[in-house]
């Protein structure tokens, strides 16, 4: 009995330890050292307008999420962004993200398409302007969108000058 005691308590112990080892398949996210929230238009046209959320990581990465109404033949396209990520050289941007884009009066089966856009531009005082491309996924979508934004910045600061 004493010796299945002696056995028990080390592979106890074993246990305890082992299981309270931090699981490195899943990191933890980078903490967030800064926010901005930003309200933009395209083309000139405000019915042509969105929302973008810039967060920067304590490392320096810069993550992009937000969401777009595009006007287009007489419907109103949503975007939403599920992934991007941002650079910003002194006042100079840089956005890649990805997404879904819904058209609610498309045929059935093709209604939504992935899409992939790229922004370039500058920030600075609170006020951004550029280019954009987007490119969708899905045939009969357009091959690419183009044309240039303005952007407010509406909250926050630390992510652009």
């Amino acid at each position: 009995m004493k010796r299945n005691i002696c056995f028990a308590i080390p592979l106890f112990i074993l246990i305890v330890f082992s299981g309270c080892k931090k699981n490195d398949s899943n990191p933890v996210a980078a903490s967030v050292a800064a926010t901005e929230e930003w309200r933009g238009i395209t083309d000139n046209d405000s019915t042509n307008h969105g929302q973008l959320t810039y967060k920067k990581s304590l490392d320096g990465s810069i993550a992009v999420n937000g969401t777009w109404q595009y006007p287009y033949q007489g419907t109103t396209v949503q975007f939403v962004i599920s992934s991007g990520t941002a650079t910003i050289v002194d006042t100079a941007i840089s956005i890649t993200v990805q997404g879904t884009a819904t058209n609610p009066a498309a045929p059935v089966g093709f209604q939504t398409s992935a899409f992939t856009e790229s922004i370039s531009g500058s920030a600075y005082n609170g006020k951004s302007v550029g280019t954009y491309t987007v490119t969708f996924s899905t045939f009969g979508w357009p091959s690419n969108l183009q044309g240039i934004f303005t952007a407010t910045r509406i909250s926050g600061s630390g992510v652009t000058k």
